[in-house]
């Protein structure tokens, strides 16, 4: 048999392996959809009243994190840009475009934030900086 039609033979075995496999793969996530479904919701559904429940327990927190047996809710925060009612974007650009791309950017926006001239600037041009709090469900690895 030449070289070519050992490599074709051989290739042609790889692609019955590549086919079945590629078939018992689909079977077996089909076969679990429904129960990886169910744990997905199950998660959503803890998640979401872990949240509730941390809410109105701000006070227990410690340096952001309620620790509980098997993981920890924490308090996520990070800064966002907010405008007021007169803030327009050409004006912004033209005084201030090096703090912007075509969204703000971020960090420029912080620094420029802390410096009392551009703080002010910034307020006139109608840019407040606000801070956002997520709540966030953590598992320790040691419970996996």
């Amino acid at each position: 048999m030449t070289t070519e039609k050992k490599d074709l033979k051989r290739a042609d075995e790889l692609m019955t392996i590549y086919a079945q496999s590629k078939a018992n793969l689909d079977a077996l996530n089909a076969s679990i959809a429904n129960e990886v479904k169910a744990y997905k919701q199950n998660m959503k559904d803890a998640e979401s009243e872990l949240v509730k429940i941390a809410e109105d327990y701000l006070h227990l927190f410690e340096d952001d994190n309620l620790l509980l047996t098997d993981g920890y809710v924490h308090i996520a925060s990070k800064s966002v840009v907010d405008t007021t009612k007169k803030f327009k974007w050409s004006d912004f650009l033209e005084q201030k475009g090096d703090l912007a791309k075509v969204t703000f950017e971020l960090a420029k926006v912080k620094k420029a934030w802390l410096d009392t001239d551009q703080h002010n600037e910034l307020i006139e041009l109608g840019v407040q900086l606000d801070t956002v709090r997520d709540i966030e469900v953590i598992v320790h690895k040691k419970a996996l």
